[in-house]
């Protein structure tokens, strides 16, 4: 059964949000939103303004929210776009994405939340894939550190807090801003895909969390757990199936080594997860990529 928790989408606004927000109004489940101050997403209407910087959520949402008689899942999906700018902006980012975000979830739990955090495949150094809960975190980016200090925060104070680790994540929407996105752009113009060569990666569709992300507040998870699609691909035979469901088999697909993309900062080149045991503990099946890629080609037929 559907949890009736209410729940409290901090950063609605943005790609996982916005659809667990959708994901869990479609099924009747309470749910409220927020956006930043700077804009709201389109499609997703009345979020409520939060700046994470400088507001408190208590005092931005209502106390009288929280006094629910169950207790308020509250997710925080608030991140940046791109990682490299965490690097350039150390002092920035760090202040809200790790001092920020920590007070953000002491001020959930002084309020009885139970809070839901969203962190990152990062935290381990690419070295080996498939990672499993277990495996020494071994951050390599500023973005990456940043998500492990609000982990070890969490499990120092708040131990009822859940933290999902994620790896790519990809939608079938064409009007949202993903890498399939891209790569339609570059098949339909006519131009190579570029990919970082040995690149492996556990491609996750949106969907598939914003249902594990509900799962998990029904059965109560606390600590952490990977949520990916046991499907794992190297990043360029990922490109190859996208463009065969293009009907462009032969569309050129290049691989460069990670040190030409000349990322400002590190970045973890194998970097997919093992969820399998989230997916034993909640019976999570996840939407295979072919078939992800299928509703994509759909929905740009559709046009």
């Amino acid at each position: 059964m559907p949890s009736e928790e209410p729940f409290l989408i901090i950063g609605a606004s943005g790609f996982i949000g916005s659809h667990l927000l959708a994901h869990l109004t479609a099924q009747g489940i309470p749910a409220v939103g927020t956006r930043s101050r700077s804009g709201k997403r389109r499609g997703v209407p009345d979020l409520i303004p939060f700046d994470l910087d400088h507001d408190r959520i208590v005092d931005t949402v209502g106390r009288d929210f929280f006094a629910s008689p169950r207790p308020v899942q509250a997710v925080v999906c608030a991140a940046v776009d791109n990682m490299d700018w965490c690097f350039r902006e150390r002092e920035t980012s760090r202040r809200i994405f790790v001092n920020r975000t920590c007070r953000l979830m002491d001020d959930l739990v002084s309020v009885g939340a139970r809070p839901t955090f969203l962190s990152t495949c990062f935290v381990f150094d690419g070295a080996e894939g498939n990672y499993d809960e277990d495996h020494p975190v071994s951050p390599v980016n500023e973005y990456a550190r940043q998500k492990l200090e609000v982990e070890q925060h969490l499990a120092a104070h708040a131990p009822q807090a859940w933290t999902l680790r994620l790896d790519k994540i990809v939608g079938d929407n064409p009007a949202e801003e993903t890498f399939f996105t891209q790569w339609f752009r570059l098949l339909n113009a006519g131009q190579p895909i570029v990919c970082i060569a040995d690149s492996v990666l556990s491609p996750t569709f949106v969907e598939d969390v914003a249902e594990a992300i509900r799962l998990g507040a029904v059965h109560r998870l606390a600590g952490v757990h990977h949520v990916a699609n046991p499907e794992q691909f190297l990043r360029a035979d990922l490109a190859r199936l996208f463009c065969r469901a293009f009907g462009a088999p032969d569309h050129p697909v290049i691989e460069k080594p990670l040190a030409e993309f000349r990322f400002t900062d590190a970045r973890a080149l194998k970097s997919s997860l093992n969820g399998s045991r989230f997916a034993r503990l909640t019976s999570l099946r996840h939407t295979s990529m072919n078939e992800v890629i299928q509703r994509f080609h759909a929905r740009i037929s559709a046009r």
